[in-house]
Protein backbone atom coordinates (compact mmCIF):
# COMPACT_ATOMS: atom_id res chain seq x y z
CA UNK A 1 0.00 0.00 0.00
CA UNK A 2 1.62 3.22 -1.03
CA UNK A 3 0.17 6.64 0.13
CA UNK A 4 -0.52 8.37 -3.86
CA UNK A 5 -2.44 4.96 -4.70
CA UNK A 6 -5.09 3.02 -2.55
CA UNK A 7 -7.05 -0.11 -4.21
CA UNK A 8 -10.00 0.15 -4.76
CA UNK A 9 -12.80 -1.34 -3.81
CA UNK A 10 -12.16 -1.44 0.15
CA UNK A 11 -14.55 -0.56 2.90
CA UNK A 12 -14.25 2.81 4.28
CA UNK A 13 -13.66 1.18 7.67
CA UNK A 14 -10.99 -0.48 6.30
CA UNK A 15 -9.31 1.94 4.76
CA UNK A 16 -9.01 3.81 7.93
CA UNK A 17 -8.05 0.85 10.09
CA UNK A 18 -5.00 0.56 7.69
CA UNK A 19 -3.64 4.23 7.02
CA UNK A 20 -3.55 4.52 10.82
CA UNK A 21 -1.60 1.36 10.85
CA UNK A 22 0.66 3.40 8.57
CA UNK A 23 3.09 3.56 11.58
CA UNK A 24 6.09 4.50 11.83
CA UNK A 25 6.82 3.93 8.78
CA UNK A 26 5.00 4.01 5.39
CA UNK A 27 6.04 3.12 1.52
CA UNK A 28 5.32 5.30 -0.88
CA UNK A 29 5.08 5.29 -4.29
CA UNK A 30 8.32 6.85 -4.88
CA UNK A 31 9.82 3.31 -4.47
CA UNK A 32 11.11 3.85 -1.26
CA UNK A 33 10.29 4.59 2.70
CA UNK A 34 10.20 7.83 4.07
CA UNK A 35 12.43 8.28 6.84
CA UNK A 36 11.51 10.35 9.79
CA UNK A 37 12.88 14.17 9.80
CA UNK A 38 15.22 13.21 12.87
CA UNK A 39 15.07 10.64 15.36
CA UNK A 40 13.92 10.71 18.45
CA UNK A 41 13.20 8.25 21.58
CA UNK A 42 10.00 6.07 21.67
CA UNK A 43 10.97 4.22 24.81
CA UNK A 44 14.05 5.06 27.71
CA UNK A 45 15.32 1.62 26.79
CA UNK A 46 18.85 0.76 26.02
CA UNK A 47 20.01 -0.50 22.35
CA UNK A 48 22.77 -2.53 21.01
CA UNK A 49 23.43 -3.44 18.09
CA UNK A 50 24.83 -7.34 17.84
CA UNK A 51 26.78 -7.19 14.65
CA UNK A 52 27.20 -4.37 11.75
CA UNK A 53 30.05 -3.61 9.67
CA UNK A 54 32.71 -0.77 9.09
CA UNK A 55 35.04 0.02 6.17
CA UNK A 56 37.87 2.67 5.63
CA UNK A 57 35.41 4.32 4.16
CA UNK A 58 33.26 5.42 7.17
CA UNK A 59 34.64 7.87 9.46
CA UNK A 60 34.99 6.15 12.88
CA UNK A 61 33.57 9.50 14.46
CA UNK A 62 30.48 9.30 12.28
CA UNK A 63 29.22 6.15 14.04
CA UNK A 64 29.44 7.30 17.36
CA UNK A 65 27.44 9.89 16.15
CA UNK A 66 25.28 8.46 14.63
CA UNK A 67 25.08 6.14 17.91
CA UNK A 68 24.16 8.80 19.71
CA UNK A 69 21.95 10.21 17.61
CA UNK A 70 20.03 6.97 17.62
CA UNK A 71 20.46 6.24 21.21
CA UNK A 72 22.71 2.69 20.60
CA UNK A 73 24.56 2.27 23.46
CA UNK A 74 27.07 -0.26 22.11
CA UNK A 75 27.57 -1.83 18.62
CA UNK A 76 29.30 -5.37 17.54
CA UNK A 77 31.33 -4.13 15.12
CA UNK A 78 33.86 -6.16 13.10
CA UNK A 79 35.99 -4.37 9.66
CA UNK A 80 34.48 -4.52 5.79
CA UNK A 81 36.61 -3.72 3.17
CA UNK A 82 40.23 -2.59 3.61
CA UNK A 83 39.83 -1.55 6.91
CA UNK A 84 42.96 -3.72 8.97
CA UNK A 85 41.94 -4.92 12.29
CA UNK A 86 44.24 -2.79 13.76
CA UNK A 87 42.59 0.40 13.00
CA UNK A 88 39.00 -1.18 14.69
CA UNK A 89 41.05 -2.05 18.00
CA UNK A 90 42.07 1.61 17.86
CA UNK A 91 39.17 2.83 17.62
CA UNK A 92 37.08 0.70 19.85
CA UNK A 93 39.93 1.98 22.53
CA UNK A 94 38.89 5.51 22.13
CA UNK A 95 35.35 4.53 22.65
CA UNK A 96 35.07 2.50 25.63
CA UNK A 97 32.33 0.33 26.12
CA UNK A 98 30.60 1.52 23.33
CA UNK A 99 32.19 -0.34 20.51
CA UNK A 100 32.63 -4.34 20.86
CA UNK A 101 35.53 -5.35 18.28
CA UNK A 102 34.86 -8.60 16.21
CA UNK A 103 37.35 -10.57 14.84
CA UNK A 104 36.66 -11.28 10.86
CA UNK A 105 36.86 -14.83 9.53
CA UNK A 106 36.88 -13.77 6.28
CA UNK A 107 35.42 -15.76 4.65
CA UNK A 108 35.40 -15.77 0.56
CA UNK A 109 34.76 -17.61 -2.52
CA UNK A 110 37.75 -19.64 -1.53
CA UNK A 111 37.04 -20.17 1.81
CA UNK A 112 39.42 -19.14 4.47
CA UNK A 113 42.31 -16.39 3.49
CA UNK A 114 44.95 -17.75 5.36
CA UNK A 115 44.12 -20.30 8.85
CA UNK A 116 45.98 -18.51 11.02
CA UNK A 117 44.04 -14.91 10.77
CA UNK A 118 41.99 -15.59 13.07
CA UNK A 119 44.85 -16.76 15.24
CA UNK A 120 46.27 -13.01 14.74
CA UNK A 121 43.25 -11.26 15.21
CA UNK A 122 42.60 -12.72 18.50
CA UNK A 123 46.58 -13.03 19.58
CA UNK A 124 46.21 -8.96 19.13
CA UNK A 125 43.82 -8.70 21.97
CA UNK A 126 41.06 -5.96 22.32
CA UNK A 127 38.27 -8.28 20.65
CA UNK A 128 35.12 -9.58 22.42
CA UNK A 129 33.82 -11.38 19.53
CA UNK A 130 33.56 -13.25 16.43
CA UNK A 131 31.47 -11.77 12.74
CA UNK A 132 29.62 -13.72 10.66
CA UNK A 133 30.67 -16.73 9.01
CA UNK A 134 29.04 -17.09 5.72
CA UNK A 135 27.40 -20.35 4.88
CA UNK A 136 25.14 -19.16 2.23
CA UNK A 137 25.36 -15.72 1.02
CA UNK A 138 23.25 -15.22 -2.28
CA UNK A 139 24.65 -13.00 -5.15
CA UNK A 140 23.82 -9.32 -4.66
CA UNK A 141 23.94 -7.90 -7.73
CA UNK A 142 27.54 -6.77 -8.88
CA UNK A 143 28.57 -6.00 -5.13
CA UNK A 144 28.86 -9.04 -3.75
CA UNK A 145 29.08 -12.69 -5.66
CA UNK A 146 27.54 -16.25 -4.53
CA UNK A 147 29.62 -17.33 -1.43
CA UNK A 148 28.60 -20.92 0.17
CA UNK A 149 30.87 -22.68 3.07
CA UNK A 150 30.67 -25.76 3.60
CA UNK A 151 28.98 -26.20 7.11
CA UNK A 152 31.07 -29.75 7.86
CA UNK A 153 33.98 -28.01 5.80
CA UNK A 154 37.64 -26.69 7.70
CA UNK A 155 36.34 -22.95 7.20
CA UNK A 156 33.17 -23.79 10.07
CA UNK A 157 35.41 -26.08 11.93
CA UNK A 158 37.79 -23.49 12.96
CA UNK A 159 35.99 -20.72 13.76
CA UNK A 160 33.73 -23.12 15.59
CA UNK A 161 36.76 -23.74 17.55
CA UNK A 162 38.20 -20.30 18.31
CA UNK A 163 34.55 -19.05 19.08
CA UNK A 164 34.42 -22.20 21.83
CA UNK A 165 37.81 -21.50 23.02
CA UNK A 166 36.75 -17.86 23.57
CA UNK A 167 32.76 -18.57 24.73
CA UNK A 168 31.62 -16.05 22.10
CA UNK A 169 28.36 -17.04 20.11
CA UNK A 170 28.64 -18.32 16.26
CA UNK A 171 27.13 -16.12 13.87
CA UNK A 172 26.03 -17.81 10.83
CA UNK A 173 24.57 -16.20 7.78
CA UNK A 174 22.46 -18.51 5.90
CA UNK A 175 20.14 -17.21 3.61
CA UNK A 176 17.70 -20.15 3.68
CA UNK A 177 15.24 -18.52 1.38
CA UNK A 178 17.16 -17.80 -1.18
CA UNK A 179 19.08 -21.49 -1.10
CA UNK A 180 16.25 -22.90 -3.23
CA UNK A 181 17.70 -27.02 -3.71
CA UNK A 182 20.35 -26.43 -0.92
CA UNK A 183 17.72 -25.57 1.70
CA UNK A 184 16.75 -28.98 2.87
CA UNK A 185 20.02 -29.93 3.24
CA UNK A 186 21.38 -26.75 4.80
CA UNK A 187 18.88 -27.06 7.62
CA UNK A 188 19.82 -30.78 8.25
CA UNK A 189 23.30 -29.17 8.50
CA UNK A 190 22.58 -26.80 10.92
CA UNK A 191 20.15 -28.94 12.57
CA UNK A 192 23.05 -31.33 13.26
CA UNK A 193 25.61 -28.87 14.23
CA UNK A 194 23.47 -27.44 17.05
CA UNK A 195 22.91 -31.40 18.46
CA UNK A 196 26.66 -31.90 18.09
CA UNK A 197 27.69 -28.96 20.39
CA UNK A 198 24.57 -27.96 22.87
CA UNK A 199 26.35 -25.75 24.68
CA UNK A 200 28.02 -23.44 22.25
CA UNK A 201 25.63 -20.08 21.22
CA UNK A 202 24.70 -19.96 17.52
CA UNK A 203 23.00 -17.11 16.21
CA UNK A 204 21.39 -16.95 12.49
CA UNK A 205 21.52 -13.69 11.27
CA UNK A 206 18.89 -11.76 9.36
CA UNK A 207 16.57 -14.88 10.98
CA UNK A 208 18.00 -16.90 8.63
CA UNK A 209 15.10 -15.74 6.15
CA UNK A 210 13.11 -17.78 7.48
CA UNK A 211 9.30 -17.59 8.30
CA UNK A 212 7.99 -17.64 12.15
CA UNK A 213 6.81 -21.45 11.68
CA UNK A 214 10.37 -22.60 10.92
CA UNK A 215 11.92 -20.54 13.43
CA UNK A 216 9.87 -21.66 16.41
CA UNK A 217 10.88 -25.31 14.96
CA UNK A 218 14.16 -24.26 15.71
CA UNK A 219 13.95 -23.41 19.20
CA UNK A 220 11.58 -25.99 20.12
CA UNK A 221 14.31 -28.52 18.96
CA UNK A 222 17.43 -26.40 20.04
CA UNK A 223 18.19 -24.83 22.97
CA UNK A 224 21.34 -22.79 21.42
CA UNK A 225 20.12 -20.99 18.75
CA UNK A 226 19.22 -17.70 18.51
CA UNK A 227 18.10 -15.00 15.90
CA UNK A 228 19.50 -11.46 15.08
CA UNK A 229 16.61 -9.18 13.83
CA UNK A 230 19.26 -7.50 11.38
CA UNK A 231 17.54 -6.53 7.79
CA UNK A 232 13.84 -8.27 9.22
CA UNK A 233 11.92 -4.79 8.50
CA UNK A 234 10.22 -2.66 5.66
CA UNK A 235 12.80 -0.15 5.39
CA UNK A 236 15.48 -2.65 4.28
CA UNK A 237 13.09 -4.63 2.11
CA UNK A 238 11.85 -1.68 0.55
CA UNK A 239 15.77 -0.26 -0.47
CA UNK A 240 16.04 -3.72 -2.32
CA UNK A 241 12.77 -3.41 -3.89
CA UNK A 242 11.35 -6.92 -2.48
CA UNK A 243 14.24 -8.62 -5.04
CA UNK A 244 15.90 -10.29 -2.06
CA UNK A 245 13.67 -12.74 0.30
CA UNK A 246 14.66 -11.27 3.66
CA UNK A 247 12.12 -12.41 6.69
CA UNK A 248 9.39 -9.48 6.93
CA UNK A 249 8.73 -9.49 10.81
CA UNK A 250 6.09 -6.59 10.14
CA UNK A 251 3.24 -6.35 10.06
CA UNK A 252 2.10 -5.45 6.36
CA UNK A 253 1.58 -1.53 6.62
CA UNK A 254 4.78 -1.92 9.00
CA UNK A 255 3.24 -0.41 11.69
CA UNK A 256 4.55 -3.01 14.13
CA UNK A 257 5.51 -6.61 14.68
CA UNK A 258 3.38 -9.38 13.07
CA UNK A 259 1.24 -11.01 15.27
CA UNK A 260 2.86 -14.49 14.59
CA UNK A 261 6.14 -13.05 15.42
CA UNK A 262 5.51 -11.39 18.37
CA UNK A 263 4.05 -14.12 19.74
CA UNK A 264 6.95 -15.99 19.27
CA UNK A 265 9.33 -13.51 20.59
CA UNK A 266 6.85 -13.44 23.58
CA UNK A 267 6.56 -16.59 24.45
CA UNK A 268 10.83 -17.07 24.00
CA UNK A 269 12.05 -13.32 24.86
CA UNK A 270 15.64 -15.19 25.03
CA UNK A 271 16.06 -16.34 21.86
CA UNK A 272 15.70 -12.31 19.82
CA UNK A 273 18.63 -10.26 19.26
CA UNK A 274 18.56 -6.54 17.65
CA UNK A 275 21.05 -6.01 15.62
CA UNK A 276 21.24 -3.78 12.03
CA UNK A 277 24.08 -4.65 10.19
CA UNK A 278 25.89 -1.98 8.72
CA UNK A 279 27.59 -3.25 5.47
CA UNK A 280 28.21 -0.47 3.61
CA UNK A 281 29.18 3.03 3.76
CA UNK A 282 25.75 4.76 2.87
CA UNK A 283 24.08 2.39 5.47
CA UNK A 284 25.57 4.65 8.24
CA UNK A 285 23.19 7.61 7.94
CA UNK A 286 19.63 8.07 7.69
CA UNK A 287 18.91 4.76 6.99
CA UNK A 288 20.24 3.26 10.13
CA UNK A 289 18.21 5.99 12.21
CA UNK A 290 15.11 5.24 10.14
CA UNK A 291 15.38 1.73 11.31
CA UNK A 292 16.44 2.27 14.83
CA UNK A 293 13.44 4.48 15.30
CA UNK A 294 11.16 1.86 13.77
CA UNK A 295 12.69 -0.95 15.82
CA UNK A 296 12.05 1.30 19.24
CA UNK A 297 8.39 1.95 18.22
CA UNK A 298 8.10 -2.21 17.78
CA UNK A 299 9.68 -2.78 21.04
CA UNK A 300 7.84 0.14 23.13
CA UNK A 301 4.84 -2.25 21.86
CA UNK A 302 6.33 -5.52 23.61
CA UNK A 303 6.16 -6.55 27.58
CA UNK A 304 8.76 -4.43 29.07
CA UNK A 305 10.84 -7.57 29.90
CA UNK A 306 10.65 -8.78 26.59
CA UNK A 307 11.41 -5.70 25.05
CA UNK A 308 14.66 -5.32 27.49
CA UNK A 309 16.15 -8.84 26.37
CA UNK A 310 15.88 -8.32 22.80
CA UNK A 311 16.93 -4.81 23.18
CA UNK A 312 19.92 -5.48 24.98
CA UNK A 313 19.66 -8.18 27.46
CA UNK A 314 19.93 -11.13 25.25
CA UNK A 315 23.51 -9.31 23.85
CA UNK A 316 24.84 -9.15 27.44
CA UNK A 317 24.15 -11.80 28.35
CA UNK A 318 25.72 -14.02 25.38
CA UNK A 319 28.63 -11.61 24.65
CA UNK A 320 29.28 -11.45 28.57
CA UNK A 321 29.09 -7.49 28.27
CA UNK A 322 28.24 -5.26 31.23
CA UNK A 323 24.18 -4.34 31.77
CA UNK A 324 23.90 -1.02 31.00
CA UNK A 325 21.86 1.07 32.94
CA UNK A 326 17.78 1.12 31.95
CA UNK A 327 17.69 5.22 32.21
CA UNK A 328 19.93 7.46 30.39
CA UNK A 329 19.16 5.65 27.47
CA UNK A 330 19.86 8.50 25.12
CA UNK A 331 22.33 10.88 24.26
CA UNK A 332 21.06 13.85 23.10
CA UNK A 333 23.26 17.46 23.07
CA UNK A 334 21.17 20.39 23.48
CA UNK A 335 18.40 19.57 26.07
CA UNK A 336 19.04 20.97 29.80
CA UNK A 337 19.20 18.74 31.98
CA UNK A 338 15.35 17.73 33.81
CA UNK A 339 13.95 19.25 30.32
CA UNK A 340 11.33 16.76 29.07
CA UNK A 341 12.30 14.92 25.80
CA UNK A 342 10.12 14.72 22.77
CA UNK A 343 8.26 11.60 23.60
CA UNK A 344 7.74 9.92 20.52
CA UNK A 345 8.40 10.99 16.63
CA UNK A 346 7.27 9.05 13.65
CA UNK A 347 7.20 8.88 9.87
CA UNK A 348 4.53 10.44 8.44
CA UNK A 349 1.98 10.06 6.04
CA UNK A 350 4.19 11.50 3.19
CA UNK A 351 3.60 12.21 -0.33
CA UNK A 352 6.49 11.80 -3.29
CA UNK A 353 7.66 14.77 -2.94
CA UNK A 354 9.73 14.43 0.66
CA UNK A 355 9.46 13.44 4.09
CA UNK A 356 7.80 15.09 7.00
CA UNK A 357 7.45 14.60 10.80
CA UNK A 358 5.90 15.57 13.80
CA UNK A 359 6.70 15.15 17.49
CA UNK A 360 3.66 15.10 19.76
CA UNK A 361 5.15 18.23 22.14
CA UNK A 362 5.11 19.82 18.52
CA UNK A 363 1.47 18.50 17.75
CA UNK A 364 0.07 19.80 21.40
CA UNK A 365 1.39 23.54 20.65
CA UNK A 366 0.05 23.44 17.30
CA UNK A 367 -3.31 22.36 18.77
CA UNK A 368 -3.44 24.45 21.42
CA UNK A 369 -3.63 21.41 24.09
CA UNK A 370 -1.67 21.48 27.34
CA UNK A 371 1.35 18.86 26.88
CA UNK A 372 1.06 16.14 29.21
CA UNK A 373 3.71 15.20 31.96
CA UNK A 374 5.40 12.11 32.24
CA UNK A 375 4.48 11.85 35.56
CA UNK A 376 2.48 14.33 36.40
CA UNK A 377 -0.98 14.94 37.87
CA UNK A 378 -1.82 16.57 34.82
CA UNK A 379 -3.97 14.05 32.00
CA UNK A 380 -5.52 15.19 28.27
CA UNK A 381 -8.46 13.58 28.22
CA UNK A 382 -9.05 9.87 26.56
CA UNK A 383 -9.78 10.56 23.53
CA UNK A 384 -7.68 14.19 22.40
CA UNK A 385 -5.46 11.93 20.22
CA UNK A 386 -7.78 11.09 18.58
CA UNK A 387 -9.73 14.76 17.89
CA UNK A 388 -6.44 15.89 17.18
CA UNK A 389 -5.85 13.54 14.60
CA UNK A 390 -9.63 14.19 13.46
CA UNK A 391 -9.07 17.90 13.53
CA UNK A 392 -6.42 17.17 10.32
CA UNK A 393 -9.28 15.78 8.33
CA UNK A 394 -11.92 17.90 9.35
CA UNK A 395 -12.04 21.37 11.09
CA UNK A 396 -14.57 21.07 12.90
CA UNK A 397 -15.07 17.20 13.67
CA UNK A 398 -18.13 16.27 15.90
CA UNK A 399 -18.11 13.52 18.90
CA UNK A 400 -19.33 10.95 16.37
CA UNK A 401 -16.31 11.79 14.31
CA UNK A 402 -13.84 11.70 17.14
CA UNK A 403 -14.80 8.51 18.79
CA UNK A 404 -15.47 6.73 15.09
CA UNK A 405 -11.60 7.25 14.65
CA UNK A 406 -10.63 6.00 18.04
CA UNK A 407 -12.88 2.85 17.37
CA UNK A 408 -11.43 2.52 13.83
CA UNK A 409 -7.79 2.29 15.38
CA UNK A 410 -8.66 0.17 18.31
CA UNK A 411 -10.36 -2.29 15.95
CA UNK A 412 -7.29 -2.70 13.86
CA UNK A 413 -5.18 -3.15 16.61
CA UNK A 414 -3.56 -0.21 16.77
CA UNK A 415 -4.37 2.63 19.77
CA UNK A 416 -3.16 5.81 18.78
CA UNK A 417 -2.28 6.75 22.24
CA UNK A 418 0.04 9.73 21.80
CA UNK A 419 1.77 9.23 18.37
CA UNK A 420 -0.50 11.40 16.30
CA UNK A 421 0.42 11.34 12.76
CA UNK A 422 0.10 14.54 10.52
CA UNK A 423 -1.49 13.48 7.47
CA UNK A 424 -1.27 15.17 3.94
CA UNK A 425 -4.33 16.57 1.58
CA UNK A 426 -4.06 13.50 -0.73
CA UNK A 427 -4.83 11.10 2.60
CA UNK A 428 -7.05 13.72 4.47
CA UNK A 429 -10.26 13.39 2.65
CA UNK A 430 -10.03 9.37 3.08
CA UNK A 431 -9.70 9.79 6.12
CA UNK A 432 -12.62 11.91 6.72
CA UNK A 433 -15.14 9.78 4.83
CA UNK A 434 -13.78 6.60 6.32
CA UNK A 435 -14.74 8.11 10.10
CA UNK A 436 -17.77 9.72 8.77
CA UNK A 437 -19.41 6.27 7.51
CA UNK A 438 -17.74 4.46 10.58
CA UNK A 439 -20.13 7.06 12.90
Amino acid sequence: MSCCKLRRGRRARLLLSGILALLPVVGTACGAVRPPATVSEVADIPLIDAHSQVSEAVDPAQVIALMDRAGVQRTILSTNGRMRPGELVAFASRYPGRIIPAVSPRIKQRGFEEPWFLERQIRMGGFGAIAEVLIYHAQKGNRVPLITTDLDGPQVATALGYARRERWPLILHIEFGAAGRQREVLMRQVGTLLAQYPEQPFALIHMAQLDPSHARSLIATHGNVYFIASHANPIFAARGKGREPWTSMFSPFGSGLSADWRELIVEHPDRFILGFDNVYPEDWGEFYLSQVALWRSALAALPPAVAHAMAHGNAERLWRLPPLPVQDARTRSGRAEGEEPDRVIVPVLSDCRGPAGVTVRGVEQAGGATPQKRRGTERRPADEPCRRLALQADPRPSQSVILATCAAAEAAGHPIGDAVPRVVPTIRPVIRRAALSAS
